[in-house]
Protein backbone atom coordinates (compact mmCIF):
# COMPACT_ATOMS: atom_id res chain seq x y z
CA UNK A 1 0.00 0.00 0.00
CA UNK A 2 1.34 3.09 -0.62
CA UNK A 3 1.94 5.63 1.92
CA UNK A 4 1.43 8.59 -0.07
CA UNK A 5 -1.85 9.48 -1.81
CA UNK A 6 -2.78 11.56 -4.74
CA UNK A 7 -4.53 14.06 -2.31
CA UNK A 8 -1.27 14.00 -0.05
CA UNK A 9 1.62 14.90 -3.09
CA UNK A 10 -1.49 17.33 -4.36
CA UNK A 11 -1.76 18.92 -0.69
CA UNK A 12 2.54 18.85 -0.24
CA UNK A 13 2.46 20.75 -4.49
CA UNK A 14 0.20 23.21 -3.18
CA UNK A 15 2.31 24.07 -0.52
CA UNK A 16 5.31 24.23 -2.87
CA UNK A 17 3.56 26.45 -4.61
CA UNK A 18 2.20 29.22 -1.86
CA UNK A 19 6.10 29.29 -0.93
CA UNK A 20 7.33 30.17 -4.50
CA UNK A 21 4.51 32.27 -4.57
CA UNK A 22 5.46 34.61 -1.04
CA UNK A 23 9.33 34.10 -2.84
CA UNK A 24 7.97 36.14 -5.82
CA UNK A 25 5.65 38.18 -4.26
CA UNK A 26 8.75 39.62 -2.10
CA UNK A 27 11.36 40.14 -4.97
CA UNK A 28 8.05 41.89 -6.88
CA UNK A 29 7.77 44.01 -4.01
CA UNK A 30 11.49 44.44 -3.75
CA UNK A 31 11.66 45.09 -7.77
CA UNK A 32 8.39 47.59 -7.42
CA UNK A 33 10.35 49.76 -4.52
CA UNK A 34 13.23 49.84 -6.63
CA UNK A 35 11.85 51.30 -9.46
CA UNK A 36 9.42 53.58 -7.36
CA UNK A 37 13.19 55.00 -6.00
CA UNK A 38 14.75 55.54 -9.30
CA UNK A 39 11.32 57.08 -10.76
CA UNK A 40 11.56 59.07 -7.95
CA UNK A 41 15.39 60.51 -8.33
CA UNK A 42 14.71 60.84 -11.96
CA UNK A 43 12.05 63.33 -11.10
CA UNK A 44 14.21 64.95 -8.69
CA UNK A 45 17.27 65.10 -11.21
CA UNK A 46 14.81 66.50 -14.01
CA UNK A 47 13.51 68.80 -11.40
CA UNK A 48 17.21 70.32 -10.93
CA UNK A 49 17.70 70.32 -14.52
CA UNK A 50 14.77 72.32 -14.77
CA UNK A 51 15.29 74.75 -12.15
CA UNK A 52 19.23 75.47 -13.54
CA UNK A 53 17.98 75.54 -16.97
CA UNK A 54 15.44 78.32 -15.47
CA UNK A 55 17.97 80.00 -13.61
CA UNK A 56 20.66 79.95 -16.02
CA UNK A 57 18.33 81.36 -18.81
CA UNK A 58 17.25 84.29 -16.58
CA UNK A 59 20.13 85.71 -15.70
CA UNK A 60 21.34 85.33 -19.33
CA UNK A 61 18.55 87.73 -20.08
CA UNK A 62 18.84 90.16 -17.45
CA UNK A 63 22.22 90.54 -18.59
CA UNK A 64 20.74 91.25 -22.27
CA UNK A 65 18.60 93.67 -20.78
CA UNK A 66 21.13 95.45 -18.68
CA UNK A 67 23.52 95.48 -21.95
CA UNK A 68 19.85 96.88 -24.06
CA UNK A 69 19.81 99.44 -21.40
CA UNK A 70 23.42 100.35 -21.22
CA UNK A 71 23.58 100.71 -25.59
CA UNK A 72 20.21 103.12 -25.69
CA UNK A 73 21.60 105.84 -23.45
CA UNK A 74 24.63 106.08 -25.34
Amino acid sequence: MPTHTKVDCFAESAKEIEALEAEYNKYLSAIKDGALKGYNNLQQEIEALQDAYINKCLSDKDGQDEELQTQSFQ
